[in-house]
């Protein structure tokens, strides 16, 4: 007996099935009426220990898959002069001003490149950050922040993505609650039985890079699908792919 393909093959029959054995799960949370579909998902949670410190979000209904550019790379603004000359930030209303001219400089549209926080350091020193956006949805993982040293705009640090158009027909998303179901039991499928407190869900755009290497170059241009951003247990982040692709 070739015990290797033999080993394989009840691996991928073990995987088969808890695929089915999760989708027969969800869907007998959620098969029913709303009121009854609701009971039934709140009862779940507390059976598998889950906290909801958030309300759970409509879906958009249905999006198309998302082709992008991906920028990446460092602008040290002092050895740059191809910006102009930069001016100094006395107060937040300079800030603002400053940083929203230095984008739309490095050719960033309103719309697509939105900022997201600012962290104050101490005295003229602050962090700005930067996220991508498509029609009101964030694009994962994207991030770009403008370091501001002693009063002036001094690096930023760039990992954007810009929205080149969309991919094909619009497709079906699966709602938040069955994300969270998908979420739960992928954990406890892997024995992870902690107490789990859901701060946010939110929908956005997502770069699944799981699978590249920490050293590896992100590509010029990649494809994002639609998915849920759960933030759990004191910010951290587990994406659930929500494409659902139509007959």
């Amino acid at each position: 007996m070739n015990w290797s393909k033999t080993k394989n093959i009840i691996i991928a029959v073990l995987l088969v099935t808890d695929i089915l054995l999760c989708y027969m799960y969800i869907t007998n949370v959620l098969d029913g009426r709303d009121e009854e579909r609701m009971d039934r998902f709140n009862k779940y949670l507390k059976s598998q220990d889950v906290h909801l410190k958030s309300e759970l979000p409509e879906s958009s209904g249905q999006k198309p898959v998302l082709f992008v550019l991906c920028l990446n790379g460092e602008v040290d603004f002092e050895k740059n002069n191809q910006y102009g000359k930069l001016n100094e930030i006395k107060n937040e209303k300079d800030l603002k001003k400053e940083t929203d001219r230095m984008i739309k400089k490095m050719g960033f549209r309103e719309d697509v490149c939105r900022q997201v926080k600012v962290a104050h350091i101490g005295g003229k020193d602050y962090d700005v950050f930067y996220k991508s956006y498509y029609l009101d949805t964030p694009l994962e993982k994207s991030e770009m922040i403008l370091e501001i040293r002693d009063g002036y705009i001094n690096r930023a640090k760039v990992m954007m993505l810009e929205p080149i158009k969309e991919g094909g027909k619009s497709n079906k998303i699966i709602n938040a609650s069955t994300a969270t179901i998908g979420f739960i039991e992928e954990r406890r499928n892997k024995g992870i039985k902690e107490k789990i407190v859901i701060e946010d869900i939110k929908e956005v755009y997502w770069l699944n890079d799981e699978g590249r290497q920490v050293d590896e170059v992100r590509p010029d241009q990649d494809t994002l699908v639609p998915a849920w951003e759960i933030t759990y247990n004191g910010g951290q982040k587990k994406y659930i792919e929500a494409y659902v692709a139509q007959k």
